[in-house]
């Protein structure tokens, strides 16, 4: 065997070597972005899910809705001096049939007229 085929073999093995160590790091950060940094694995305290972060935007679009809500009740009380009979009153106030609605469920918002406090049908989604 000649000296120059020796090489040849040396260099293929070490493109090999390369190529798997390369490979593992590649799998090493896919892991890592597919697990996310909340996970316990990685020094996070809980699990993230794809389910998981959908669920906490949609709680979170759900109180900025309710948020304009009130604020929109707010208006019309300081208004009208009285509650507004129902969410449709609150159309001149930039409320609309989209914004009314929770994105989780696409249920209405519970509006009270007595109180003129507004509610999500989804336990949990006004917490701040």
């Amino acid at each position: 065997m000649n000296c120059w085929a020796k090489r040849e073999r040396e260099r293929g093995w070490a493109l090999l070597v390369e190529l798997l160590v390369g490979a593992v790091i590649i799998g090493i950060l896919a892991w890592y972005l597919l697990r996310g940094p909340g996970s316990p694995v990685v020094g996070g305290t809980a699990t993230t899910t794809p389910g998981v972060a959908l669920e906490a935007g949609r709680k979170a679009a759900c109180r900025t809705q309710l948020h304009e809500v009130r604020q929109a009740v707010d208006a019309y009380k300081l208004e009208q001096d009285a509650n507004p009979a129902s969410i449709a009153d609150l159309a001149p106030y930039g409320v609309t049939d989209q914004i009314a609605r929770c994105p989780d469920g696409h249920e209405a918002y519970q509006l009270d007229p007595a109180t003129g406090q507004v509610h999500c049908p989804h336990p949990g989604h006004e917490r701040l």
